[in-house]
């Protein structure tokens, strides 16, 4: 079997990396998959050194298609394994496309290449050829992310333990901003080497985190000290208070000066002073 002449790699934000191999062409895959003999195709994942290193299953998705179709049913049978390690094997019937989901333990990974090997027995009663075509292979699993400029920004997923590589050393910060208005601190990170581990299991639908090590924390623009209003004071007591846009207080002078006159206490102000009261405080600023 040739092997394939296309390889790519997908992330997503549910924390998997998945591998996809393109099949060659059909023509290609018949002619080396036709044998009557037992016969196997090797194919190379790639480097997985960004595996989650805390156990976790992970998966390998197989697509094929039969061309033969003798009486026997079945009449395809495929034995997978990874890494020399069986995991399984597709059986179906007919000229039909099938794909497989094999489940496995992460441990099965290796940190640099794996090897994806299918194996043709050509062992089913009934079958004296085999003819089937592979259209792609995917493998899965839990990744671990790596921070840039010592911040990271990640969705977690289902999972409750995370690793975050490429951090200082130092103390991390972390917060679960699923709820952008009520963000919550992240407790109990460890930085063990760089790397930033954490089990939360408060969120169990999968937060979104941000990390930052101590050297990456952005410092405020200003800070200015609180100065509170006076609206307490009892010099600033009134009856009646008129709020209103700056161009529309002239109007309201009349309607203060008969209050006034009935032995009611005023006071009218336009907008953007009471806001500039409330937010600055300034005690330059008092309302008529």
């Amino acid at each position: 079997m040739v092997p394939p002449k296309a390889r790519r790699w997908k992330s997503d934000r549910q924390g998997l990396n998945a591998g996809e191999f393109s099949a060659t062409s059909p023509v290609q895959q018949a002619r080396a998959w036709s044998r009557a003999s037992a016969t196997s195709a090797r194919f190379a994942t790639g480097a997985t050194n960004r595996c989650f290193s805390v156990p976790h299953s992970a998966r390998l998705e197989v697509a094929l298609a039969g061309v033969s179709d003798p009486d026997a049913d079945p009449d395809h049978r495929v034995v997978v394994t990874l890494n020399g390690q069986v995991l399984g094997d597709v059986r179906w019937n007919g000229r039909f496309a099938h794909r497989a989901v094999f489940e496995f333990p992460s441990a099965l990974l290796h940190a640099g290449d794996n090897t994806v090997e299918l194996y043709l027995p050509a062992d089913l009663p009934g079958v004296a050829n085999d003819y089937v075509l592979l259209n792609y292979l995917r493998l899965s699993y839990r990744k671990r992310f790596v921070a840039e400029q010592g911040r990271a920004f990640f969705a977690g997923g289902s999972g409750s333990e995370f690793e975050v590589a490429g951090f200082a050393p130092g103390d991390v910060l972390g917060a679960d901003v699923s709820d952008r208005a009520a963000p919550r601190w992240v407790r109990g990170i460890s930085v063990p080497g760089g790397v930033a581990r954490f089990n939360d299991s408060v969120t169990r639908t999968g937060g979104r985190y941000v990390l930052a090590g101590s050297g990456a924390l952005a410092a405020p623009d200003r800070i200015d000290r609180n100065a509170p209003s006076s609206w307490h004071d009892a010099g600033n007591r009134a009856d009646c208070i008129a709020i209103t846009h700056l161009s529309l207080l002239a109007g309201v002078d009349p309607l203060a000066d008969h209050r006034s006159s009935l032995g009611l206490s005023t006071a009218a102000a336009d907008e953007d002073v009471l806001r500039a009261w409330v937010l600055l405080g300034d005690p330059a600023t008092r309302l008529r």
